[in-house]
């Protein structure tokens, strides 16, 4: 099954943007916590700052184990969507919980690149 949601259900989304982003600075965020791909995507939209995203021009690809999203700044907005991107600029490949810890968790991509 898959779940999308309504253009009715889509005007939550700056709600639940700014709900994110109060949650995220919660003394008690279980960040060690497992994180499915699905909110990591979530974390990526939600955590892109505007105002620094706007100068960005490219696109992504993310692997992320069996699945791929693509992924393009547009507006000031991070577009991910799933699917494989065609002629992306860079390319990420990790694993979920990887892939987190370099984004939120201070991991060293050096570090995360032995891993």
């Amino acid at each position: 099954w898959v779940y999308e949601l309504t253009p009715w259900g889509q005007d939550l989304e700056p709600v639940l943007m700014a709900l994110g982003r109060w949650a995220v600075r919660s003394p008690t965020m279980p960040f060690t916590a497992p994180t499915s791909t699905a909110a990591l995507i979530v974390a990526f939209r939600t955590m892109v700052a505007p105002e620094l995203a706007r100068e960005f021009g490219g696109t992504v690809e993310l692997r992320l184990g069996e699945e791929r999203f693509q992924g393009a700044v547009v507006d000031g907005r991070l577009e991910l969507t799933r699917g494989a991107a065609q002629n992306s600029d860079a390319i990420v490949e990790s694993d979920t919980e990887t892939l987190k810890g370099v984004a939120f968790g201070g991991l060293p991509l050096g570090a995360a690149q032995e891993m």
